[in-house]
């Protein structure tokens, strides 16, 4: 059984990041179940969890740190919440490395 999607990493709905690891962790099960490795098998889910999970913790780590930011009480780390937010908005390069990054791509 692989525990996938939703039930396997609860993420809050920031930049659909939940929805993107859910996507790519019903890909690789489909890649993996498609190059016979044994639906199912100890070593399909082993080679499962080893190419999902750098993905999953760096999403989730990013996410925890821009929750954190949104939370974040004290004037001095929202100014430079906001300074990192104007500064991604305004460079183009920037904004679409980060788009890409939250896609997976």
């Amino acid at each position: 059984t692989a525990l996938i999607a939703e039930a396997a990493h609860v993420v809050p709905p920031i930049g659909a990041q939940g929805l993107n690891m859910s996507l790519a962790d019903v890909q690789k099960l489909v890649d993996l179940a498609t190059d016979a490795q044994g639906l199912g098998s100890p070593k399909m889910l082993d080679a499962y969890a080893r190419a999902r999970m750098p993905d999953i913790t760096t999403r989730v780590q990013g996410v925890d740190l821009l929750n954190r930011a949104a939370l974040a009480s004290s004037p001095n780390l929202r100014a430079l919440r906001l300074k990192g937010l104007q500064t991604l908005h305004t460079t183009r390069p920037l904004r679409h490395l980060a788009m890409k990054a939250g896609l997976g791509v």
